[in-house]
């Protein structure tokens, strides 16, 4: 509850600045060791497609934890032909098919 709607709008925009600060934990770098280890779990799943989907975890995200969340996804099938004509899907295929997208072979220990 806020005294106005100026009041509403301040917090509102306090609150957009201050996630705009916060560093971006999520990927924009994916790793095939994790790949590998998603598809033998679920199978055939093309590269783009993991890391479109990776891309939504936390760069410290466990590989059980990253399995867990693509199987979630993946149950919801009927949806995924829409998926892949959405604009999110088209913009992340263009910068991963033009390189701007980095994979590398092991994460970090």
């Amino acid at each position: 509850m806020y005294c106005s709607t100026q009041c509403k709008q301040h917090a509102h925009y306090k609150r957009s600045a201050t996630k705009l600060n916060e560093p971006n934990t999520h990927s924009e770098v994916f790793y095939m060791d994790e790949y590998n280890e998603v598809e033998k779990v679920q199978k055939d799943m093309e590269l783009i497609v993991y890391c479109f989907l990776r891309r939504n975890l936390d760069l410290n995200a466990s590989v059980d934890e990253i399995i867990r969340y693509i199987q979630t996804v993946w149950d919801y099938g009927e949806l995924w032909e829409y998926f892949h004509e959405t604009k999110a899907f088209t913009d992340f295929r263009d910068r991963f098919l033009s390189g701007d997208i980095k994979i590398f072979a092991q994460r970090p220990r």
